[in-house]
Order: C-alpha cells, then sequence, then structure tokens
C-alpha cells in the first residue's frame, strides 16, 4: 500500500510540473509571436490541468483496496458452483453452460 501511495504522489506531482511547463512554454511562445505553438502549449496545459483536478481511483485501485490482505480461500463443496436442475456441484473439467433463464447448469442436464 506504501508503495501504491508513494506512485499516486509521484504521477500527481509529474503531472502538476507537466502542467506548469506547459503554461510557461505557451506564454513564451506567445510572446515570441508564434501563435500556434503557444495555443498547443496552452491546450495542453489545460488538458492535463483539467485531468489533474478531475482524476478518480481506477478500477483496478479500488480493487487493490478492497482485496483483503492474506491467503485467498478455496470456495468449500457447499459453495462451490452448483448445477440448478439435478443440485450436484459441478466439478471442474466438467462441461456447463447457462439455461434459458441464465442460470449455470450441466450440460448433460439439458
Amino acid at each position: 500500500m506504501e508503495l501504491l501511495e508513494k506512485v499516486k504522489q509521484r504521477e500527481d506531482i509529474v503531472r502538476i510540473v507537466s502542467t506548469v511547463t506547459l503554461a510557461a512554454i505557451a506564454v513564451r511562445s506567445f510572446i515570441k509571436g508564434k501563435r500556434g505553438r503557444g495555443l498547443l502549449a496552452a491546450g495542453g496545459a489545460v488538458a492535463i490541468g483539467a485531468t489533474t483536478s478531475t482524476l478518480k481511483p481506477t478500477a483496478l485501485e479500488v480493487a487493490r483496496e478492497e482485496e483483503p490482505t492474506g491467503e485467498t480461500e478455496t470456495p468449500s463443496e457447499a459453495e462451490a458452483m452448483s448445477c440448478v436442475i439435478c443440485n450436484e456441484p459441478i466439478v471442474i473439467g466438467e462441461s456447463r453452460r447457462p439455461n434459458e433463464n441464465d442460470e449455470i447448469v450441466h450440460e448433460s442436464c439439458l
């Protein structure tokens, strides 16, 4: 978790520095009379600045925060996937597919 926080802090710093740099390039370009380069740099500064201010955590970051620390448990036989028709557990390697109600069943039960 500490590494993830450090990476987030570095990303924020890089975005801020990039925004300031592009803004400075835009100002210098306008002073020199190069409007095209100035508009391009100003647009980049606005885009990066807007992205920085509205950033939300990605799905991967949310999943990492919710992920329990420790060993993952394998589902017990009662919690394992079971056929809706015959109520027997579906073992790894058995063919299965959804029925018309989108419930998982053995292919032989259909």
